[in-house]
């Protein structure tokens, strides 16, 4: 994915409040299973004008240059939308991730025969790291990784976590998921699990697909837990 560097050079003054609205955020999500379905509004009353104004710049920008190399998939508000509580993992190092995860019910059903067909031969499934999320989520994950994981740097940010519009957790379009094993195996470790295998030769028998695979044709980072259902 080719884009121009200094989309956005974060300056010092503007740190201090990506690192209070991240700090406010978490906490919120720590209590309340709806965080991950927050409107903008909703996000907006737990934030400073300052926090407020950092979230109004991110949506300001031009993503012009995202949509040479992307799919440009708009916003529908998904129908629907079914709560999943209570997934179970055998390892105790997710605390960070939240409990509560949701999906249309679609892809609810979808998602029970594909687990249905792995259970018969594996004996496990696998659960729903990450859903759906609104928009207003997904800036505030932009952020939260921005920080986290690229110290600031809005342009290999960007290239990650992608603006609502074009992203298949948030835009209500398409409807990314990311997997993880019971044993609570994900990411770049999930490539190495019976349940990957599993999916690679039977998931698209269930209308699922991998939605970055190796090599793709975005320049999208191999990511062999998001895969999306494509059926009607």
């Amino acid at each position: 994915m080719i884009m121009k560097s200094s989309l956005w050079k974060i300056s010092e003054q503007e740190k201090k409040p990506i690192l209070s609205l991240i700090t406010k955020g978490k906490e919120e999500e720590k209590h309340n299973e709806r965080f991950a379905i927050f409107s903008f509004e909703d996000m907006y009353n737990i934030f400073s004008d300052n926090e407020i104004a950092i979230f109004e710049k991110y949506l300001a920008f031009d993503s012009k240059e995202l949509s040479k190399s992307l799919p440009f998939l708009g916003i529908k508000e998904p129908k629907n939308l079914v709560t999943i509580r209570n997934q179970h993992f055998t390892t105790d190092k997710l605390a960070d991730v939240p409990p509560v995860q949701y999906l249309p019910q679609k892809d609810i059903d979808a998602l029970a025969k594909l687990n249905e067909g792995m259970k018969k031969k594996l004996g496990k499934e696998v659960n729903v790291l990450y859903g759906y999320r609104s928009p207003a989520r997904q800036v505030f994950l932009f952020f939260d990784i921005l920080k986290r994981i690229f110290d600031f740097d809005f342009d290999k940010a960007i290239k990650r976590v992608f603006p609502p519009e074009f992203s298949e957790h948030a835009s209500g379009v398409v409807q990314g998921i990311d997997f993880i094993t019971q044993d609570g195996i994900k990411s770049t470790e999930f490539t190495q699990t019976p349940e990957y295998e599993w999916l690679i030769k039977n998931a698209e028998k269930c209308d699922f697909v991998e939605s970055y695979p190796k090599n793709n044709v975005y320049g999208v980072v191999w990511e062999s837990w998001h895969w999306k259902y494509i059926g009607n």
